[in-house]
């Protein structure tokens, strides 16, 4: 289960494949050492909230994507998407009648939304000129960076209420409970375990 390919050359479906691999294990990583209290930088930075009661929900949503990511089946393709959105990196789908929308808070998240499409679609130029992870440990768009970005859509219900480092690290200051649903911090944060 996890990314399947529904169109990329065999060289993409091989970073793609990878990049799984990568963002399961970093993500039950973060659960791990959020779980223990550490991480508190990287919560307040992109979420603007260490608390131990974030935190605690924090581990939980983690641990809930992975299995998510290992279990769901979430094509992958690239699609034209220039003119939709200005610079739109990447675009998450999925089937949405009778799935609430966020399946990490289902009653049964593993089983709830079985036999639905997840598809995420990539824009080939950003896809192709982002690097695999972000360079010398800095936040940046990176492949990484843009699938986990998409699987906080699809199983998060996350929102694009700001692009970018700049604007979400303002947001995580000034807004902690809009940071805690927009998906580049989701991006940014669990990248920061890598």
């Amino acid at each position: 289960m996890g990314f399947y390919n529904a169109g990329l050359v065999p060289a993409e479906l091989a970073i793609v494949k990878q990049l799984q691999t990568e963002i399961v294990g970093t993500l039950r990583n973060a659960a791990a050492k959020t779980g223990k209290g550490m991480g508190k930088t990287a919560c307040r930075r992109w979420f603007g909230d260490d608390s131990e009661a974030w935190m605690a929900e924090l581990q939980t949503r983690l641990n809930t994507l992975a299995g998510m990511i290992n279990v769901k089946q979430i094509a992958v393709s690239f699609s034209r998407l220039d003119g939709r959105c200005g610079k739109e990196l990447a675009d998450a789908m999925r089937s949405i009648t009778g799935l609430p929308p966020n399946l990490a808070e289902a009653q049964n998240p593993m089983t709830t939304g079985e036999n639905r499409n997840f598809r995420i679609l990539l824009n080939a130029t950003a896809w192709k000129a982002a690097p695999q992870y972000r360079p010398f440990k800095q936040p940046a768009n990176s492949k990484f960076q843009m699938l986990v970005h998409e699987c906080s859509h699809l199983f998060l219900d996350t929102e694009d209420d700001a692009y970018g480092i700049r604007l979400c690290q303002m947001i995580a200051a000034d807004d902690p409970e809009t940071a805690k649903i927009t998906a580049d911090n989701w991006g940014y944060f669990v990248e920061e375990f890598r």
